[in-house]
């Protein structure tokens, strides 16, 4: 799993590409919070990302609550089927913003 990161005018934009297993799970929470420290919405694109541990998910949770703190969004795009589960069978779907697409991310910022 890489955790890509780009630092746009009005957003973060984080770029998972390949699964979020234990092993690299600290690697994909370090750049969660190098986006909480820049103090812009976040987008997480997982286009790329067919699976991700349920531990990902307390890192999610608290970007989320760092940038509504101030006024921003945290918004995921692209999810696969897998992390669609994961989120309803949790309870977290209805706690995050989830873009249909990558323009309507940029849209809802």
């Amino acid at each position: 799993m890489i955790t890509k990161t780009t630092n746009k005018k009005e957003y973060y934009l984080l770029t998972v590409e390949g699964p979020v297993r234990p092993q690299n799970l600290e690697d994909h929470a370090d750049a969660i919070e190098e986006a909480v420290a820049k103090e812009k919405s976040i987008i997480v694109d997982l286009k790329d990302c067919e699976f991700i541990v349920s531990n990902a998910l307390s890192f999610w949770i608290h970007a989320k609550n760092e940038t509504k703190k101030i006024g921003k969004k945290f918004i995921l795009v692209n999810h696969s089927s897998q992390v669609n589960n994961l989120l309803r069978s949790t309870g977290l779907y209805e706690a995050f913003t989830i873009a249909k697409n990558f323009t309507d991310a940029e849209e809802m910022i």
